[in-house]
């Protein structure tokens, strides 16, 4: 039975397209506004991985940037199933030790659709290395944010997970599937980001604070530790392919502005001798997980924040009679 890309090559003007005449395991990238188009021509159609007949299709005309482009995959046993706009998530690499790994990164990036990658801290990653790695995703390379600090690069994120090696004493991990049936349930302008630690050391406790999830790939005892760019590979897949639906999510508050609500909080309890003075954090991080995965709206910031200040204020007050009282 002919493809649907042979019967391109027969027909050079145009073709009927429509989900049933797609083959199973095919992915095909179209110019879509409103609804499916009655007639796909060779100047609509891109394809991703081409073999060398497909190699002839043009890309999409420069004369269409209003077209939104929107990938469809077949699965098997499925039929066709549209992916749903996606947050806009990016990948972090926080002190990437290797560039082969930053330029499979992007490339990962690519494969999965997602907005873009960040580097905090990083090797000297523009090297040959890099670039034979990110086949097909050099402009992902190429539009590379580079940040000081790892604070600096989640400042407009609404969703933070860092991805885990070990499993942590406290705080529980979720997988990447669960994850990313996260991501999925959030508002289409969502600022996502996915956290990855350099390949020696991973993330520190400190570092791990900054993120509202934790996230851990199982993995074989005998070889638990996955390479960076295989993490990301997982867990970029796992966020292609969620899906979600119901009505639109609320919106969540910046990164920025929830770390800030929950060390006025952690402030808070230590005033009142909740937590330990020698390391607080290491009890209040089953707090910050709590509040990560409950995913805070901006209200609610603001209402963590004024009960920060009460119990802060009640406290001093507090310290404050005793201190008058004397012994």
């Amino acid at each position: 039975m002919d493809s649907f890309f042979d019967s391109l090559d027969r027909d050079p003007v145009s073709v009927e397209a429509s989900p049933e005449s797609l083959p199973l395991g095919e992915e095909v990238r179209f110019a879509q506004r409103r609804e499916w188009p009655a007639r796909v021509t060779h100047e609509q159609i891109a394809v991703g991985y081409q073999s060398p007949h497909e190699k002839k299709l043009s890309p999409l005309p420069p004369w269409q940037p209003e077209a939104l482009l929107v990938a469809l995959d077949v699965l098997e046993g499925t039929g066709l199933v549209g992916h749903r706009i996606m947050s806009l998530v990016r990948i972090v690499l926080h002190r990437p030790q290797n560039p082969a790994n930053v330029g499979a990164a992007a490339r990962v990036v690519a494969n999965t659709g997602l907005q873009g990658l960040d580097l905090v801290d990083p090797c000297d990653y523009r090297t040959v290395e890099a670039w034979r790695m990110a086949w097909g995703a050099e402009d992902i390379l190429e539009q590379t944010r580079v940040f000081v600090t790892l604070e600096e690069a989640l400042a407009d994120c609404v969703y933070v997970a860092a991805l885990v090696g070990r499993r942590p004493r406290r705080v529980e991990p979720i997988t990447a599937r669960a994850m990313a049936s996260e991501v999925s349930e959030l508002a289409s302008d969502a600022r996502v980001a996915l956290v990855f630690g350099c390949e020696s050391k991973g993330l520190t406790e400190e570092e791990l604070c900054l993120c509202q999830r934790r996230v851990r790939i199982p993995s074989h005892p005998r070889q638990p530790s996955l390479n960076l760019a295989q993490a990301v590979m997982v867990a970029a897949y796992e966020v292609l392919v969620a899906r979600s639906g119901g009505a639109a999510p609320p919106p969540r508050a910046p990164h920025g502005d929830a770390h800030r609500a929950l060390s006025k909080l952690k402030d808070a309890f230590l005033e009142i001798g909740f937590l330990p003075s020698q390391n607080p954090e290491a009890r209040f991080v089953e707090w910050r997980e709590l509040f990560g995965r409950a995913g805070l709206t901006p209200r609610e910031v603001k209402l963590l924040l004024a009960l920060g200040r009460r119990i802060a204020n009640t406290g001093r007050a507090a310290n404050r009679a005793r201190s008058s009282n004397g012994p």
